[in-house]
């Protein structure tokens, strides 16, 4: 199965916006164009999953959610 990567992908935009590396040129043109607020909201939640994505390393490879 081939990809075409003349259209955007959902997941290549949003890794674009992470500034992550799988992606391709189409996906970093939609993300461009986004609105501010959308691009916001994008980051803000990256800024959340980042301090799990350091730590993990360091436990068990697990993570155990408790409410």
């Amino acid at each position: 199965m081939q990809i075409d990567t003349s259209k955007p992908r959902p997941a290549g935009v949003y890794d674009g916006l992470l500034g992550g590396k799988d992606n391709y040129p189409v996906d970093q043109r939609v993300g461009e164009t986004l609105p501010e607020q959308s691009r916001a909201i994008l980051s803000e939640e990256a800024f959340v999953h980042l301090p799990w994505a350091k730590l993990l390393p360091y436990g068990n490879g697990k993570l155990v959610l408790r409410s």
